[in-house]
């Protein structure tokens, strides 16, 4: 009777063991999710910060587009204002030796007469 009590005693005591292997083990894994949660949630919040931060990338870009299309439209206007220049300059030119050959073909008319 005795040796029988040993025995369920010696039973019950490696029953006790793994079940408290078993809850270590539960205890464990509820840890390793919390840590894996914890991990997910600060992925999350640096995803978050990543995204401004290229929302404000592209909110830079674009004030830079713009910028520069605002320069492109000034030079462009620069550039048909130099073009009217040189038309002007080209028709003058012409002119003047036009008018220039005139007053000097009549002065040598006048000179010869």
């Amino acid at each position: 009777m005795i040796a029988q009590r040993l025995d369920s005693l010696n039973q019950f005591k490696d029953l006790y063991s793994l079940t408290d292997n078993a809850l270590n083990s539960c205890i464990q894994a509820v840890e390793g999710r919390d840590t894996t949660i914890a991990i997910i949630r600060r992925k999350e919040v640096a995803q978050a910060a990543n995204y401004e931060a290229l929302q404000n990338v592209i909110l830079h870009k674009n004030a830079q587009i713009g910028v520069l299309e605002t320069q492109t439209g000034d030079l462009q206007g620069l550039i048909q204002k130099i073009d009217r220049k040189r038309k002007a300059q080209k028709f003058w030119s012409a002119a003047g030796g036009v008018l220039g050959g005139v007053c000097l073909g009549v002065l040598i008319g006048l000179i010869v007469k």
